[in-house]
């Protein structure tokens, strides 16, 4: 009778368990699996946004005015990130519709940034740190749902330079490409990249003299040398002038717009810092009214950074200080997605969470501490390991003084910084690596990654369905789209709110492009007195009422006016939209005749 031995079926079952563990690891340690499951992982932490977010708001309602002058016009404003509103007029040309251009540039510059993280970090370090450096960036919502997507595109730059330079370190011609896009990055994206331009400027000048100096035969002419920078560099320049011709905004008066851009950018930051530093005692708005206090403080409601700095250095000196004193909380920002302190260094109120906020902080620094003094007995291995990428290192080398510039200049907001945050998670990572080193502690890491990065990707769920505010300004551009061309009349629309975006969002590009910000008016902007007169002055022919959350005022003076019509009504389950026109007023007694009486629903 034959019998089967149960011990080998087991040790069979075993060997093909492990072998199946050992090739899944293999898999998502390869290009293709960790790329897949990386891109899934940000899909899943962005699944429903298009049905819950809303309109973008603040910038971007600019940056979204630029795109549609652009796909009308084919001309951009050479001061304000040109490359990003032909971006815009290219998504425009797929589709008109505003919330099509929201959620592409959102999510679309979101999955490419993520994505290239782990390109430079696949380059950097192993694969299976890689990817869990590049998980934490992509799930932390500081950055896939910053507050403007201009911040998104502005990091771009950074990546790609790091990726280039991670090719073959001894090309020119890679060198010579990464400053062309940092000198395009900076006429065309983000003017204060050109520090990150300057100093690797100078860090390749200074190493082609010192080569060229000790090369004592002089085989290599200037002329070879200086050929593979000096073509990249043109053919950005040739696109640069590009857009400068296709720009509504040229010299001369392209130096005012970029005078005011500066002084504004000033004038809103110092304010900002002032209300945070002196509570109470400045009360105004640092967006719209910082003309008030830098007159008071400085002598001029538009002053550049280094007239202020010569006006009244002892109040810029404390706003340098102030800013330098956020950093710590900048930084637990941009790793943690929180704050331990109370005072936000962003212009939004980050989590508060000093508990964990100080204990992740803590193994943070014990991993970087730890890492370093694996390097300094590691010294000969990690110096092979940094020859090769050199010139990415040096690189990202340059880009760390610019972070530390915005951060004291500005304030240490993530959006401004999102490239040294990913900085700051491949120093951790590589201090892992070398920590771990050839340890047997490496190798139950390694079989335990697969089942990690499945884990990383359980335990981050979508996060905007968790985050619904509501689609006011979405719901009232769907409201009033119709009507759209009606407003064209020269009168101006009242609005509870989002007059701005409705403006832009209404108009697409489309309306007269001086007063297209100033079609729309705010109630904000009611002085609580007259409403007839204050209508009649500010030349209103429409006025939309959102009931019962705001508008009540406005809604029983139109709704009992002969001058007013109710000409669109929708009931929803939290609110009422009505819009009223004006009509030509009727016989002094005349009843009211407007189909929607004012009684009809309560008021709040």
């Amino acid at each position: 009778m034959l019998t089967i031995d149960r011990r080998l079926i087991n040790a069979s079952n075993q060997k093909q368990a492990i072998g199946k563990l050992e090739k899944l690891a293999t898999f998502l340690n390869s290009a293709p699996g960790a790329y897949s499951l990386l891109f899934v992982l940000m899909l899943r932490v962005n699944w429903g946004i298009w049905d819950i977010r809303d309109l973008s708001y603040g910038d971007s309602i600019s940056y979204f005015n630029d795109a549609c002058l652009a796909y009308r016009t084919g001309l951009t404003n050479f001061a304000w990130s040109p490359l990003y509103a032909a971006l815009g007029a290219v998504i425009r040309h797929i589709s008109s519709d505003p919330f099509f251009y929201c959620m592409t540039m959102r999510v679309g510059l979101y999955l490419v940034l993520g994505l290239m993280t782990l390109a430079v970090g696949r380059r950097l370090l192993p694969a299976p740190i890689a990817w869990f450096v590049s998980a934490w960036w992509v799930t932390l919502p500081i950055y896939f749902n910053t507050l403007y997507e201009i911040h998104l595109f502005a990091t771009i730059p950074y990546l790609a330079t790091w990726l280039l330079l991670l090719g073959n370190n001894n090309s020119r011609w890679r060198r010579g490409g990464a400053l062309a896009i940092m000198l395009a990055a900076t006429i065309l994206v983000r003017n204060e990249e050109s520090v990150y331009f300057a100093l690797f400027s100078i860090a390749i000048a200074v190493k082609e003299i010192i080569r060229w100096t000790r090369n004592q035969d002089r085989k290599e002419s200037l002329l070879s040398i200086a050929k593979p920078y000096i073509i990249p560099i043109l053919v950005a320049t040739s696109i640069i002038g590009v857009f400068y011709l296709r720009s509504y905004t040229q010299y001369p008066q392209l130096a005012a717009v970029f005078r005011h851009k500066h002084t504004n950018n000033v004038g809103q930051i110092y304010c900002f810092g002032f209300q945070q530093r002196h509570p109470g005692v400045w009360t105004k708005s640092p967006w719209t009214d910082y003309q008030d206090l830098m007159t008071k403080t400085f002598g001029a409601g538009e002053i550049t950074m280094t007239e202020a700095i010569r006006a009244n250095p002892k109040a810029m000196a404390e706003h340098f200080m102030w800013n330098a004193s956020l950093i710590p909380s900048g930084i637990q920002f941009i790793l943690f997605n929180r704050i331990a302190g109370r005072i936000t260094p962003d212009y939004i109120s980050p989590p508060t969470d000093f508990t964990r906020a100080t204990a992740l902080s803590a193994l943070v620094s014990c991993i970087l501490l730890a890492g370093l003094i694996a390097v300094l007995k590691q010294r000969s291995e990690i110096a092979e390991w940094a020859k090769s990428r050199s010139w990415a290192l040096t690189a990202m080398g340059c880009y760390v003084p610019v972070a530390f510039f915005v951060m004291i200049m500005q304030r240490p907001r993530p959006s401004y910084i999102m490239a040294f945050g990913f900085l700051l998670m491949m120093m951790v990572g590589f201090s892992l690596w070398r920590l771990l080193g050839k340890t047997p502690l490496a190798k139950v890491t390694a079989a335990a990654c697969p089942a990690a990065m499945l884990l990383i990707f359980w335990t981050n769920p979508p996060y905007y369905p968790k985050h619904d505010h509501g689609r006011r300004c979405m719901e009232y551009v769907q409201f009033l789209q119709p009507f759209a061309q009606s407003f064209k009349d020269g009168r101006r629309v009242l609005v509870p709110d989002h007059a701005s975006e409705l403006a832009v969002y209404l108009y697409r590009g489309d309306g007269p492009e001086q007063s297209t910000f100033t079609s729309v008016l705010p109630y904000e902007q009611y002085d609580g007195k007259d409403i007839s007169k204050f209508l009649e002055s500010n030349n209103v022919g429409h006025v939309f009422v959102d009931r019962p959350d705001l508008s009540v005022e406005f809604l029983t003076f139109v709704s009992r006016s002969p001058d007013w019509k109710l000409i669109a009504l929708q009931k929803q389950s939290k609110r009422t939209l009505m819009l009223f026109a004006r009509t030509t007023a009727g016989p002094k007694g005349q009843k009211n005749t407007n189909p929607f009486h004012l009684f009809d629903l309560p008021l709040r």
